[in-house]
């Protein structure tokens, strides 16, 4: 046998070699070996599923994100504040549950008996048994019910203060009330949770922007 073929004989028994190396490392591998005439190989690969480098970048990521519905409230009705959250992850989301559990505000301390009791549930957009967020999904839930206000007080009776009343739902027939100023930000912390899922407990900006017919309700990350 002359010397190019025993080389080339050895590269193939070489890539052999690694085929099964790599058939028992399913995942990763890393090899060497040294072969006849200053022949060698090193290599380190992997065959790994897209999927599961797609669920171990989703693992480090919260299982849950929470987004606030922004709101033009133009005139003076009832207005319905809501939160939308996402599943992130690759598995569906059975018994989602998000809480509010610490909220700025503006109430008087003489008045703070009108405020919800926190942690409060917050209720979805339709009525369900089972609260399911599919991979990718989102579910829209109810945050408040608000209206708009404005008041002059002596002696700058030309001088309107703006905010609005946002009324919570506690229980079947009953509301809690809180008082946020226009144009200024307030810390609202929610908690979210589902049956095998680790909590997410996410912190939001809340903000009436503008006056009068300009008003608008947001809910941005902080």
């Amino acid at each position: 046998m002359d010397k190019t073929t025993a080389i080339v004989l050895t590269l193939a028994i070489l890539s052999l070699v690694f085929i099964a190396f790599f058939a028992v490392f399913r995942k990763s591998g890393k090899g060497k070996i040294n072969g006849p005439f200053g022949i060698g190989l090193e290599v380190v690969g992997s065959n790994a599923s897209q999927e599961t480098h797609d669920e171990k970048k989703a693992e480090k990521l919260d299982s849950f994100e929470i987004e606030g519905i922004s709101l033009q409230m133009a005139s003076y009705p009832r207005y319905v504040c809501q939160v939308r959250v996402h599943n992130r992850t690759l598995k569906t989301a059975d018994h989602v549950r998000i809480e509010l559990i610490d909220m700025e505000n503006s109430v008087e301390k003489s008045e703070r008996h009108w405020l919800p009791s926190l942690p409060l549930i917050l209720l979805p957009e339709q009525t369900t048994d089972q609260i399911t967020i599919n991979p990718g999904g989102s579910l829209t839930f109810n945050l408040f019910k608000v209206t708009k206000h404005k008041s002059a007080h002596a002696p700058d009776l030309h001088i309107w203060h703006h905010y609005v009343i946002a009324k919570f739902s506690v229980g079947l027939n009953d509301e809690r009330a809180a008082l946020f100023k226009n144009n200024q930000d307030y810390l609202f912390k929610f908690k979210i949770t589902a049956r095998d899922f680790p909590p997410t407990e996410p912190k939001l900006n809340l903000n009436f922007t503008g006056e009068e017919s300009s008003c608008c309700f947001t809910l941005t990350p902080r």
